[in-house]
């Protein structure tokens, strides 16, 4: 009875332990940071672009955003209220789920100063032709001390540990490996045309190409050989002075 008990206990442990690791939030780095004069005199830097590999199919996401007002900058910037706009991709009418909660909203940035803030949510990966992804995408509302508001866009990108990119395995300036080349039936040249090993020796056109009648240009010319008797000559009298047609 008491093994049993212990057993239970065993595989109870697991169980949390197993729970307790696909609940760990996927933190999305940084990939992009994009620069941007969003007011007149107000220039603004701040993280665009996050990923976050090996996902599973659903669970929690978290990342944390800096911004920084560039210190040539007229005024301070607020930013105060983040707004997950939509999801991507759609593959079969599928959409990716995800909810999006921001905490340290709004912050208050100065001329060559930086401020933070964090965002996490819940997410679901859906089924495309490259594995499974969801991209997230967002827009943090702000404006400036004295001027009208301004947006900024945030992309986030969450990839299932079979998801590739297009292009991830190409050689720089290589087609995807998906893309069709030539048919099999497209022509090449003449076997006698173009370069070979034997450029030397002239092969000339293959041998059933028709070439000249056999009474032109040969050595017989010399000797009188014209066109053969069944080739129409010129009319009579023609070539004779003072000769009228009939």
């Amino acid at each position: 009875m008491r093994k049993i008990a212990i057993l239970i206990i065993t595989v109870a442990l697991l169980a949390m332990g197993a729970s307790s690791a696909s609940a760990q939030p996927q933190s999305c780095l940084v990939t992009q940071q994009s620069t941007e004069e969003t007011l007149p005199g107000i220039t603004v830097t701040w993280d665009s672009s996050f990923l976050c590999e090996n996902a599973p199919a659903e669970g929690t996401y978290t990342f944390t955003v800096t911004i920084a007002n560039a210190g040539g900058s007229a005024e301070v910037v607020v930013m105060n209220a983040m707004t997950l706009t939509h999801t991507t991709p759609r593959p079969r009418g599928q959409t990716p789920r995800a909810t999006a909660d921001a905490s340290g909203l709004p912050i208050t940035v100065a001329p060559g100063e930086s401020e933070t803030f964090n965002v996490s949510g819940t997410y679901t990966l859906v089924t495309t032709g490259e594995g499974q992804k969801a991209n997230l995408h967002f827009r943090v509302s702000g404006y400036g001390a004295t001027t009208e508001p301004f947006h900024l866009g945030i992309n986030v990108r969450l990839r299932g540990g079979d998801a590739i990119e297009p292009g991830d395995d190409d050689e720089p300036g290589e087609p995807p490996p998906w893309a069709p080349g030539p048919p099999p039936w497209t022509p090449g040249p003449p076997p006698w045309a173009g370069d070979n090993d034997e450029d030397d020796v002239d092969h000339g056109p293959p041998a059933n190409l028709p070439g000249p009648p056999p009474w032109a240009g040969n050595d017989d010319e010399e000797n009188g050989a014209g066109p053969p008797p069944w080739v129409p000559g010129p009319p009579p009298g023609a070539g004779r002075p003072g000769a009228k047609g009939g």
